[in-house]
This record gives structure tokens, C-alpha cells and sequence, in this order.
């Protein structure tokens, strides 16, 4: 179960007297489930994985309780969605000697979502900025 209580701000972060919003509170359900299986392995002195694989999902769903019949399925006001996400990484050992053995790291990350809170934006995609590096 969720409880969500949402407060408009002015700019100096203080709460906001001229406006108001309609449905400041809102009650939710929340179920999901979550499968992980691994192979992977690392070694001392390793940073991450050595060799093997690890996969994960999550099924989730999120109902909004306390939405009037009128209000379900409109996009902003009704917060149910359901979704699925997933992760594979693959760990293939390169056989360079070194201070650590030298690993070829592959990743693969999905996700699905459908309701009205699975607008665009609903998955963050992107990370740390770096520099392209020649395999």
C-alpha cells in the first residue's frame, strides 16, 4: 500500500496559498514480483564479474484506490501502471593477465509499461557520459 500526499510550492519552496491542487492525496496498491537467477562469479581483487551471466525481471502493477470510475484511465490524475523490466549481463573471461583478469562486459536492459502513468518519460534511460572506446 501507498500513500501519496502532494503539496504545490511556490519559488521559495514554501507552501503555496493562492492555488490549490483537487485531489492532494491519493491511496495506492502496489504488487510485484521479482525473479533473479546468476552464474556469475568474481575473484579477489576484481571490480565486478568474472565469468557467467546474471538475469533479472520484475512484474509490477500499481492501482490508484481512491480515483472516482470517472477519473480511471486519464493520463495526470489516475496514477495506475503496470510494467515489466528486465536485465542480462554477460561476463566472458578475456584470458589477459594482469593485476586482475580482463573481462568483456555485455548488458542488455528492457522495459515495458501500459496505463495512464506510463507516459513518455515513464523509464530513465542514460547514465555516466564518457568516451567512446574501440573494440
Amino acid at each position: 500500500m501507498l500513500w501519496e500526499k502532494l503539496e504545490l510550492l511556490n519559488n521559495s519552496l514554501e507552501p503555496e496559498n493562492n492555488y490549490r491542487l483537487n485531489r492532494p492525496q491519493n491511496r495506492m496498491s502496489d504488487l510485484s514480483i521479482a525473479l533473479s537467477y546468476s552464474t556469475a562469479r568474481s575473484h579477489a581483487y576484481q571490480v565486478g564479474g568474472s565469468e557467467g551471466v546474471i538475469l533479472f525481471a520484475r512484474a509490477r502493477t500499481r492501482s490508484s484506490l481512491n480515483l472516482p470510475d470517472s477519473l480511471v484511465g486519464l493520463s495526470g490524475l489516475d496514477s495506475s501502471v503496470d510494467e515489466v523490466i528486465g536485465r542480462a549481463r554477460v561476463y566472458v573471461p578475456l584470458g589477459i593477465t594482469g593485476y586482475a583478469p580482463h573481462v568483456l562486459a555485455l548488458q542488455t536492459s528492457f522495459g515495458w509499461g501500459r496505463g495512464p502513468n506510463a507516459t513518455a518519460g515513464h523509464f530513465d534511460v542514460g547514465g555516466a557520459s564518457g568516451s567512446q572506446e574501440q573494440v
